[in-house]
């Protein structure tokens, strides 16, 4: 695993949010998860740097990178790893339903929700 500096380090399960960005943390505290965050600055476009596209070449944040190497970097592919790792406490529903009730409200959010932010 890499740091954002480049230099390796030993830690597991590394997420790299954004101080702007919408984070799954409400996923990971009621899952009782320990994520070692690693702030991403956009501001000064860090998600464009070397480190960063070595991480996640669509260098989109936030990225969770998995003990094994693995990153994962779109939310709701982040919560859905999340609540699968963790099924006895279901955040994203346990019936039909309650699934696709919550599918179509992330799916608003994602299409609605963020139609007044852009990128300049």
């Amino acid at each position: 695993m890499m740091s954002m500096d480049g230099t390796p380090n030993d830690n597991q399960n590394r997420a790299y949010p954004s101080r702007q960005t919408v984070q799954p943390d409400g996923t990971t505290a009621e899952k009782g998860l320990e994520i070692d965050p690693v702030p991403v600055d956009l501001g000064a476009k860090e998600q464009f740097s070397e480190a960063y596209r070595a991480i996640n070449p669509r260098m989109v944040v936030p990225t969770l990178v998995l003990d094994d190497g693995t990153a994962i970097g779109e939310v709701p592919a982040i919560m859905r790893y999340f609540d699968d790792a963790d099924p006895e406490v279901p955040l994203l529903g346990s019936t039909p339903q309650e699934k696709a009730i919550i599918a179509m409200w992330e799916r608003r959010t994602e299409l609605e929700g963020f139609a007044a932010v852009r990128a300049e």
